[in-house]
């Protein structure tokens, strides 16, 4: 049985929250990777804003299919491995670049992809090991992000003052191949299915007396005894369900177990065949089912379900998008990179705080779920509409704070508002449908900031785009329990 809440579980966690720290804390600190692409390549803000439009895209393709078709056939624990390997080639190609074109496929199709491969199979394990305690492995996986933050912000800064671009690129690459360290603990649950199929069973069905095994090797029999009695549990590995079968076939092999030795016996071709094709419908009718889960068309006709994913499609960008330009924005106020790093790292020390009181207070039903993620969103707005008067390094450490502890609270806590007014079962068709809305947004909206940069000169008008879009989103999450309670209403009448 799998370890649920104990023993490998923990070990599982920790390689969850070590790779969220390396892929996600990484992502944390882009407005520093930001800022040296654009100087290497002499590339506008909306040409380089468009690595982070082909990122998402490549992601939010890849990540559906990844999450359906790709764990019937690969383990969670292969698809972090093979991420992080092509996360590594990532990095070393854009070390090498020599234009901008390479650079996008690189940070831009390869890393999308490697992302996908990662983030969504890590976290699944934790709904595979965890049951009671997977609110505080959820926040626990998700701290690794601002400690991944506080690391990267200083280091990014220290490795290109030391090593150049490419020696810094050829760094950050090596590390995001130990993610391979990280997958390795993320044992399969079929594991223990494993295991657990090889215990001896209890020998009460299926049970075949075998006697006279042997009369001795005169007679070309076994060397068990003149007519000893054993007990040859019928343990097929092709059908545990099996009535009795004679321990001697003619034909393809198949095994039995007797007192827990296996012992090659033989079974029927064309049997083997049937469940060989059986097998295979089966596994195809899972692929089929899980895309049919994942994407329900069904639930567009939800009235909560559409009223959620329009908080989302706004929030989920600004919330994402507004601490990754203060970099650039404190570079084009004249702020020295060190003290940018510093700006990075007072952003993801708060962050983290955050988490932290969120996993104290979410569960504790204090206050809505909803009702939090409204305040935030709408604090993170009001704040960014003032950004043209945070000039000063003073003041845009106090504003990096105020996004660390705000804006990371919708991430944190949209699975569970899903639960909350769309319960369980639709869960997975609506974090289908979100991540495919909310990633196009989010992709749409980085090539949108840049641009509106390039055509206006300051940074200051795109975030007037994206605190509208926060303060609009939180508005829509505000009135959600407003929703469900109608839609109640309406079903009793």
């Amino acid at each position: 049985m799998t370890p649920k809440d104990r023993g490998w579980a923990w070990m599982v966690l920790l390689g969850i929250t070590l790779e969220m720290g390396l892929i996600i804390g990484m992502q944390k600190s882009a407005g520093i990777l930001f800022v040296a692409i654009q100087e290497r390549f002499h590339s506008s803000s909306a040409l380089t804003s468009l690595l982070s439009t082909i990122q998402f895209l490549s992601y939010c393709l890849t990540s559906p299919f990844v999450m359906t078709v790709g764990l019937k056939f690969l383990s969670c624990r292969a698809f972090v491995m093979a991420g992080s390997l092509l996360l590594c080639v990532a990095y070393t190609i854009t070390s090498v670049a020599r234009n901008f074109q390479v650079v996008m496929f690189s940070q831009g199709i390869l890393q999308g992809i490697g992302i996908a491969f990662i983030l969504g199979p890590s976290l699944s394990m934790i709904g595979q090991y965890f049951d009671k305690k997977i609110g505080l492995a959820n926040s626990v996986a998700i701290s690794g992000v601002s400690i991944g933050g506080l690391i990267f912000a200083p280091l990014i800064t220290y490795l290109f003052k030391e090593y150049g671009f490419h020696g810094c690129l050829l760094l950050l690459g090596s590390f995001l191949f130990h993610g391979c360290i990280s997958g390795a603990l993320m044992r399969p649950i079929t594991f223990y299915d494993d295991v657990f199929n090889k215990e001896p069973r209890q020998s009460s069905e299926n049970e075949i007396e075998l006697s006279s095994l042997t009369q001795g090797k005169q007679n070309g029999e076994n060397e068990f005894g003149a007519h000893e009695k054993l007990m040859c549990h019928a343990h097929s590995d092709t059908n545990d369900d099996a009535e009795d079968k004679p321990c001697n076939d003619d034909n393809n092999e198949t095994n039995y177990r007797v007192d827990g030795v296996h012992i090659p016996m033989t079974k029927n071709k064309e049997q083997n065949c049937v469940n060989g094709n059986d097998k295979d419908k089966a596994k195809q009718n899972g692929v089929l089912k899980s895309l049919k889960d994942l994407f329900d068309i069904k639930v567009l006709t939800n009235p909560m379900f559409l009223a959620f994913e329009l908080s989302a499609i706004f929030l989920g960008p600004s919330s994402m998008i507004c601490p990754l330009y203060v970099a650039p924005y404190a570079a084009e106020n004249g702020i020295d990179k060190n003290s940018i790093a510093a700006l990075v790292t007072f952003y993801s020390t708060s962050d983290l705080l955050s988490r932290i009181a969120i996993a104290i207070f979410a569960d504790r039903k204090y206050f809505r779920r909803s009702t939090m993620v409204a305040v935030s969103s709408t604090i993170v707005g009001i704040s960014g509409m003032f950004l043209h008067l945070y000039t000063t390094y003073v003041s845009l450490v106090i504003y990096s704070i105020i996004l660390g502890l705000f804006s990371g609270v919708y991430l944190s806590l949209y699975c569970a508002i899903v639960v909350d007014f769309l319960g369980q079962d639709l869960l997975n068709s609506t974090l289908g449908f979100t991540f495919l809305f909310s990633g196009l947004m989010e992709a749409l909206s980085f090539y949108l900031v840049g641009l509106v940069r390039d055509k206006t000169g300051s940074y200051v008008y795109s975030y007037y785009l994206l605190c509208s879009m926060c303060i609009f989103g939180g508005s829509v999450m505000a009135v959600l329990p407003l929703i469900n309670k109608h839609l109640k209403f309406r079903e009793k009448r």
